[in-house]
């Protein structure tokens, strides 16, 4: 499987043609364990993202408040399923004849994803990712699908699993408040889901990303310039 794990940043665009949304309505379910064949889920609830996974079931009306009383309580297994989210969008023409990069902003923690039944890789980190590259899997029209699967960073190993990583045996990153911990708040809470935007840039062949001109030497009759892209 290949790893999406890249230090890639994508600015978002300002123009139609060049940026696509995937924020708003998904179809959203969950599985004890990783499904074989995620587009043939039956997709239960409906969630609105970026937003914590806590969240969108309380909107879907599938928890209480999770800040109300001890409501928190309640949402002791939801680290311990595998989540699926699902977005069908469609595609311009003109957009397709531009480099089409799928930009993840956040999630949290553990991801793979498919685009129309193909599986693009896996990803872990919450903070910025995955980043790919997707035009040759998009098609014009409405016909697309997107489908993120999402585990907890202590998915696998929760009744071990040590938010303060005293033995140094995490390799996850992730802040200690937000992962169980029970030393600031109630140990209750843990970050999973798609916690920022989801986007397709839609790229010119060849652009610039990023210049930088600086002065490097000025007189009254000319000046030394440098460009750093």
């Amino acid at each position: 499987m290949a790893s999406l794990n890249h230090p890639y940043y994508i600015e978002p665009r300002t123009l139609p043609e060049s940026h696509l949304e995937l924020d708003g309505s998904w179809d959203l379910c969950a599985r004890d364990q990783p499904a074989v064949d995620p587009g043939a889920l039956p997709w239960s609830w409906q969630a609105r993202l970026p937003d914590s996974l806590f969240w969108s079931l309380h909107d879907a009306s599938v928890m209480p408040h999770p800040y109300i009383g001890v409501n928190s309580k309640q949402y002791h297994w939801v680290d311990e399923k595998v989540w699926y989210y699902r977005k069908r969008f469609a595609v311009t023409a003109q957009q397709l004849q531009r480099q089409a990069i799928l930009c993840c902003d956040g999630i949290a923690y553990y991801a793979r994803l498919w685009l129309n039944g193909i599986l693009l890789g896996d990803h872990e980190g919450m903070f910025g990712g995955p980043v790919v590259a997707v035009g040759d899997k998009l098609r014009e029209g409405p016909d697309n699908e997107l489908i993120i699967e999402v585990k907890a960073c202590n998915w696998g190993r929760k009744e071990t699993w040590d938010p303060w990583n005293r033995q140094g045996t995490n390799r996850e990153i992730v802040p200690w408040n937000l992962m169980r911990d029970n030393h600031t708040s109630n140990g209750d809470f843990i970050v999973i889901g798609p916690w920022r935007r989801i986007r397709i840039e839609f790229l010119e062949r060849c652009h610039i990303s990023r210049p930088h001109l600086s002065t490097r030497q000025l007189s009254e009759s000319e000046a030394l310039l440098k460009l750093q892209l």
